[in-house]
Order: C-alpha cells, then structure tokens, then sequence
C-alpha cells in the first residue's frame, strides 16, 4: 500500500524529472533507438555503458528517479544497451523519457553544443 508521503515524494520526483507537465516523453523509444542503435546498427559513441561513480547526493536522486520510473512501467527496448550520456552523464535510460522542454530548461548552450548532430535532442528540434 503506498502511504501519503510516498504519493507526495512521488509527485515531486516527477515534477523535478519531467517538468510541470508531469508526462513522460513518447518519444523515449525512438530516443533509446538513436543511443543504442538499435535500429541503425550503429550506436552513440557517447553511449558509455560501463561503471561511472557519482557523488551520494545524485546517486540518491537517480535512485529515486528509478523507483519512480520502475513504478509507473517505463520500459523501452534495448534499454540494457543505455548506460550514461559522456557528453551531459546523464543516465540514458531516464533521460529518454524526459520532456524535451525540460531537459532544454537544464541545457545551457555550451552543453547543448557537446551534443553531437546525430543526438535525438538536436534532431527533435
């Protein structure tokens, strides 16, 4: 049974995740589909699927994200073959589902400049 504060924790989560919208992105496949190269063959190079520390403090977030995530069913194909983003380490198999207006809020342009041209966030344009 989910307790109050979980619901609250929850919605909060989803708000800092995905932006006052509150939905994930539909095109998070699409997106997995350009960082694995499940379609193409031909993965992001900026797809780093081995181990990378981050600091507690993230880490408890992330696994926040997770759980909300893993709650709500949020799968895409391939998403073993997701690890993190080198160019914003961001974690790919949360970030496909976010908002695309979210993630450009939190996206300077020296950031938005790291992308390559092939990333899903400059092809959505």
């Amino acid at each position: 049974m989910i307790t109050l504060k979980q619901l609250w924790n929850g919605e909060e989560i989803i708000r800092e995740w995905w932006g006052d919208g509150g939905s994930p992105s539909p095109l998070a496949q699409d997106r997995a589909d350009v960082c694995t190269g499940r379609i193409n063959g031909k993965p992001c190079s900026y797809n780093y699927v081995g181990g990378w520390s981050t600091p507690k403090e993230i880490a408890a977030i992330i696994r926040r994200q997770f759980e909300v995530k893993n709650s709500l069913k949020l799968r895409v194909t391939g998403e073993e073959s997701l690890g993190h983003c080198e160019c914003c380490n961001c974690v790919l198999s949360l970030k496909v589902h976010v908002p695309r207006e979210t993630i450009m809020n939190h996206t300077n342009e020296k950031e938005y400049a790291k992308f390559p041209d092939h990333c899903w966030l400059k092809t959505e344009e």
